[in-house]
């Protein structure tokens, strides 16, 4: 039998004389008339093959080594904490697959570097965002002595593929990307695993080759049996409880503050909501997502639709700029003015009010770079104490160190939640890192809150 690409698949051709056998992920194509696979199968499908005595000739790529100009290079510069060690002690045991799940701030970059190291492989490091990009890149050069030159980025308007190469998703789905990299890889790391649930996000694990994958999270999410499928079993390694009580994180607590809205903005948020609610309870769709789909589908058209969705919108706004809100973000900010505060928002509109109002620098995804760059680097020198951001600095970027956490608004997810808390546990000697949590009643907001609630207990 032979194996041969075809496109992002790959082939079986059976000899005359050769049954075809069964094995997962193997699926016959009427059309084509051929036994076809994903790529993510290769070594199962080859090696049940083995087994049964088949004669294998295969075109795919195999020998995933590192060049001896790159493999000489490696030098480790950093040492891993136990939890680190044990994390990478599990993978080995697994044949180098499955996901670490661990709290945000614990050092999971270090495990997949440290995993790149010892198998010494091509590898591929796939991330959400350009600053997770080069935060990749600045820890390899750093923790392993990879020069820069030797690192492809993939994203962001840059195209290299190298020995050790860092993609976005958003390119790493895309099929020329996929072409050239199908069976380049010996190690493929997930960062921010939990991306991969994504629709298109999917097809890069199935496209690639690579007989080692792991998977790096704080939030694995809902659909954890399939990023078991698609890299391997779930790994939880430590709590934000354990790793505060070793000091690796700091203590914490947590309060949430309830506010109601004034007698006019409860008004005014009930007129709304009515016309949102009437207007959707006519569209006929149970599920609730599905439903507000199809109102943004109808506000191109429709009138009314626009009016409800512009209603519901109106509405939001008022729950989580909510004036009594507001008041208890300023005693916070006066009980806590001489420590570092980070304030978390939804909306970058929302973050931009509040710096109005208080006077103090936003974060956004909109702005240019170099100017967050610049008001980061102000808050990690103290120069300036209280940042407010709308969603960026929930993952992707390295957060100087803060003790105070204020929660807003966010979204009803307890990702983010989780991502959020992270951002303020940055350990240091006596520090006890306190998180706000401010909801508005009887609104919206108090539905996303109850949605991502967690029991910090347990973490």
């Amino acid at each position: 039998m032979r194996i041969r690409r075809e496109g992002l698949e790959l082939v079986i051709e059976f000899r005359d004389n050769e049954k075809v056998f069964k094995e997962k992920g193997l699926i016959f194509d009427k059309k084509t008339g051929t036994w076809r696979f994903l790529p993510m199968h290769y070594f199962s499908i080859k090696n049940r093959a083995l087994l049964l005595g088949y004669e294998i000739v295969s075109d795919i790529r195999e020998n995933f080594s590192l060049s001896d100009s790159i493999a000489q290079k490696i030098s480790r510069k950093y040492e891993l904490r136990d939890y680190q060690k044990q994390a990478v002690d599990y993978l080995a045991k697994n044949n180098w697959m499955g996901v670490i799940v661990l709290p945000t701030g614990a050092g999971k970059t270090l495990i997949g570097i440290e995993v790149l190291r010892r198998l010494s492989v091509r590898t591929l490091i796939v991330v959400p965002t350009l600053d997770l990009m080069n935060q990749w890149l600045s820890k390899l050069v750093d923790m392993l002595s990879i020069p820069k030159t030797m690192i492809g980025l993939y994203g962001g308007g840059k195209y290299q593929i190298k020995e050790v190469t860092i993609v976005t998703y958003a390119s790493a789905h895309k099929k020329e990307f996929l072409e050239r990299a199908l069976d380049y890889f010996g190690l493929v790391i997930f960062d921010e695993a939990h991306h991969l649930a994504g629709e298109l996000n999917k097809e890069i694990a199935k496209r690639l080759v690579a007989p080692y994958r792991i998977g790096l999270t704080a939030t694995p999410g809902e659909k954890v049996k399939m990023l078991e499928a698609l890299i391997g079993p779930i790994i939880r390694i430590a709590s934000f409880r354990d790793l505060a009580a070793k000091g690796y994180l700091a203590e914490f607590d947590f309060e949430r503050i309830y506010v109601k809205l004034t007698e006019e903005e409860a008004k005014r948020y009930k007129e709304l909501m009515r016309i949102y609610l009437d207007y959707i309870s006519k569209i006929g769709v149970e599920d609730e997502i599905e439903r507000f789909r199809e109102l943004v589908k109808r506000s191109a058209k429709d009138r009314d639709a626009r009016k409800a969705l512009l209603a519901r919108i109106e509405a939001k706004d008022i729950a989580l700029k909510a004036e009594r809100k507001l008041a208890v973000l300023e005693k916070l900010l006066r009980k806590h003015k001489d420590e570092k505060v980070i304030i978390f928002t939804r909306h970058v509109d929302a973050a931009k009010y509040i710096s109005t109002i208080f006077g103090i620098p936003y974060v956004t995804g909109d702005m240019d770079k170099k100017k967050r760059k610049e008001i980061l680097d102000m808050f990690k020198r103290g120069e300036v104490t209280k940042l407010v951001t709308a969603e960026v600095l929930d993952e992707g970027i390295d957060l100087p160190s803060a003790s105070v956490g204020i929660i807003l608004a966010g979204r009803p997810s307890k990702r983010q939640l989780i991502q959020r808390v992270g951002r303020v546990l940055r350990p240091a000697e006596g520090k006890v890192a306190k998180i706000y949590e401010v909801v508005t009643r009887a609104t919206y907001d108090y539905f996303a809150s109850r949605k991502r609630r967690i029991k910090f207990t347990e973490l």
